[in-house]
């Protein structure tokens, strides 16, 4: 009893029928449902897809890239830039400090010169006092008659004037060649030793009169 009922609550009339609710449904006409995209739509919106991929597969490659090639190159680069900036430094230190050095031993080599000039001239002095001491000792040797003294003595002289001449003519050309040639005419003169005598004190005075002149920072 119950059944019918429920059936009886389900059911609808049509066309003054009673009809299923089921049989109701299908007999009522569509509704008008979404119409589908249309093609060009489709088309652009896989072009989309494949935009979209591509630029994303695009972005992963670029990322990888950077990530694992250009960064790490950078930060090489980076570094070896840093290193030679340094270096570079150290470079401009050690050519000051060349500079310097190359200054230090300029003046170095500035005073080792003059002092080999002074030396040159302390020498050419000795030998001054050498010929000095000659023609002190010939004069010993007119005055005591001791004719072997006498020879040393004067082919000493001779020697040390002949050191001494490039000096003396820079000082005085005509008084060099006057000197060597008095010394000459001593070794083969027969004189009275008076007249020997005072020849050579003529000579000695001659450079005596030279001293200042020739060593005039020395003596």
């Amino acid at each position: 009893m119950e059944d019918n009922v429920i059936n009886d609550a389900v059911e609808s009339v049509v066309d003054g029928e009673f009809v299923p609710q089921q049989v109701e449904a299908a007999l009522k006409p569509p509704t008008p449902g979404k119409k589908p995209p249309a093609a060009w739509v489709q088309k652009l919106k896989t072009i989309g897809i494949w935009v979209g991929a591509f630029i994303g597969f695009g972005l992963v490659v670029f990322l990888l890239v950077y990530f694992l090639m250009f960064r790490p190159l950078k930060l090489a680069h980076d570094a070896l830039a840093a290193n030679a900036e340094q270096m570079e430094t150290q470079l401009a230190d050690y050519r000051t400090e060349i500079e310097a050095k190359e200054t230090e031993i300029s003046d170095l080599q500035a005073q080792v010169a003059g002092l080999e000039t002074e030396n040159a001239l302390y020498v050419e002095y000795m030998v001054y006092l050498k010929l000095l001491n000659n023609l002190a000792s010939m004069q010993k040797a007119q005055m005591i008659g001791d004719a072997t003294s006498m020879r040393v003595a004067l082919a000493n002289g001779q020697e040390n004037l002949g050191k001494l001449l490039p000096l003396l003519s820079d000082a005085d050309p005509s008084l060099a060649e006057l000197l060597q040639e008095r010394l000459a005419l001593l070794a083969t003169s027969d004189a009275e030793p008076e007249e020997m005598y005072q020849e050579v004190e003529t000579i000695y005075v001659y450079l005596l009169e030279l001293q200042e002149t020739l060593f005039g920072d020395v003596y």
